[in-house]
């Protein structure tokens, strides 16, 4: 039954959309979990729709863990006052003032110059004391996070944040406090600049394709929209334009200065990457012969590979012209639904260009889009076992865990997070190590995951938490909105 219920929901998540409200799962035990939590959102949606916006029921969310930020089914209630919209200003000057957020305390003056105390405040983790020129300390490979304020009671969506730079060595240090709001992803951000380019608005903005892209402005905390590209941010291209997918005209977007520049992907809409260098994006044309696209972002000319078998996932690149594949037979009537999983080496540019098998460490695992370079011929693999699936149906809500292949050989990350079970949302690499946004709550995928954020050091297998997570009890929901985590971040570049 376990396995019938999962390749329903593996078929969906290729296609990159969830149908949650029309899935029916098979018989037995399986079934009844499934309309456990079926029966729990359902009474949750219930009661908030007496000030609620309505949502017609059936409309597919976008899977998080898989594609990132995207529309997902948003809960049914009316936003706050979403930030004043206003035109982006040139990037402000840093201040030495912060805006106070009413539920964290100021931080007391320094105790003594030329040495950082550490700092204790309610809601927060500790984190050393702070000045004017904090940004200036950051470098490529820091992390700048976005923290949700710890609170007890609090029973709404808007949450305060406060933004942390973070030290690959665990070093905090408070910068700003950002206005109470229902949804913040950080895009990038450049080491020591004033401002972080965001994506921010409310859950129904979310799921109506309204949020607005925008800055963060590090000395004031104020949320400024523009005129931003709605998609998934894939990354930082040429000259460091900003590198968009638009999965519905199946096409890359780059914008630099104000000045757009799209891309076609001939028909390609699973998997945008980026590659480690920045200058070209690979995604998978699905099809009865299903090809790996790949567009040069400097030239805009695209080339194609195609693909052993009828469906495939990209887990990543391994360098500038070569791809980790793992490939599937699509029994579309059968069970399994899918077999005879092979990982491949696609090489994609150059004149070597072809497909090779690369081993067999991911045959017992489903792979998910997006991993993370870290090195030349290792790459850093979103993943499930498959034997796990099986005995705990309910991972399926989760995130997947990561595993670091490397030239054929699969290490499989130590477990941490909630019932050491290691999913995860966001993660990226620099130097070597790896970062991992950890997932405290399992959604389905209608949240992005948030969490801890945590440092790998992929040969030896060490994890080190950077920003941890403060529970505060409560059921499931109340859980995530109560907790004190980190629901956004990025390595500076």
């Amino acid at each position: 039954m376990a396995a019938d219920l999962h390749e329903m929901l593996e078929s969906a998540l290729h296609a990159g959309t969830r149908e949650l409200s029309g899935a029916r799962p098979a018989e037995g035990a399986v079934a009844d979990w499934v309309q456990t939590v079926r029966r729990r959102r359902t009474a949750r949606h219930v009661l908030r729709a007496a000030v609620a916006v309505p949502v017609a029921a059936g409309i597919g969310a976008a899977v998080w863990f898989a594609l990132g930020a995207g529309p997902s089914e948003a809960p049914v209630a009316t936003p706050p006052p979403a930030p004043t919209m206003t035109e982006a200003p040139p990037p402000p000057e840093p201040s030495p003032e912060t805006s106070a957020s009413p539920e964290v305390e100021d931080e007391p003056a320094a105790a003594d110059e030329g040495t950082r105390t550490e700092v204790e405040v309610p809601g927060l983790p500790p984190y050393l004391e702070t000045d004017e020129d904090v940004l200036a300390l950051a470098a490529p490979g820091w992390a700048l996070a976005a923290y949700q304020v710890a609170d007890p009671d609090r029973d709404g969506f808007a949450v305060p944040r406060t933004i942390f730079l973070v030290g690959p060595g665990g070093e905090r240090f408070r910068v700003v406090d950002v206005p109470e709001v229902e949804l913040l992803e950080i895009h990038y951000w450049r080491a020591g600049e004033p401002r972080a380019r965001v994506t921010f608005g409310s859950y129904v903005d979310r799921f109506e394709g309204t949020s607005s892209t925008g800055w963060l402005d590090l000395s004031s905390g104020e949320l400024v929209a523009d005129d931003g590209v709605q998609g998934s941010f894939v990354g930082l291209g040429p000259g460091g334009a900003e590198v968009w997918f638009d999965a519905g005209s199946a096409s890359v977007v780059l914008v630099e200065d104000g000045r757009r520049r799209e891309v076609p992907l001939e028909g390609a809409d699973e998997g945008a990457t980026l590659s480690p260098g920045g200058t070209h994006v690979a995604a998978v044309r699905p099809g009865a012969s299903p090809v790996i696209v790949v567009a040069d972002l400097d030239s805009g000319e695209t080339t194609t590979t195609a693909l052993p078998q009828d469906r495939c996932v990209l887990a990543g690149w391994l360098d500038e012209v070569s791809l980790l594949v793992q490939c599937m037979t699509d029994n579309e009537d059968g069970s399994p639904r899918f077999t005879e999983r092979t990982e491949q080496r696609v090489t994609v540019l150059g004149t070597g260009q072809g497909v090779e098998l690369a081993g067999t460490a991911l045959a017992d695992h489903e792979v998910w889009p997006s991993g993370q370079w870290l090195e030349d011929g290792a790459v850093l693999v979103k993943l499930r076992e498959r034997a796990a699936l099986e005995s705990d149906p309910g991972l399926e809500a989760c995130g997947p865990t990561v595993g670091v292949w490397r030239d054929g050989a699969l290490v499989e990350v130590p477990p941490f997070g909630p019932d050491a079970r290691g999913s995860v949302g966001a993660v990226a690499a620099h130097g070597g190590l790896a970062f991992l946004g950890g997932e405290l709550r399992c959604t389905f995928g209608e949240d992005p995951p948030t969490g801890e954020l945590l440092r790998l050091e992929p040969r030896t297998g060490e994890l080190v938490t950077l920003l941890p997570v403060i529970e505060q009890g409560g059921d499931e929901d109340e859980a995530g909105r109560r907790a004190g985590l980190v629901s956004s971040w990025v390595l500076a570049r």
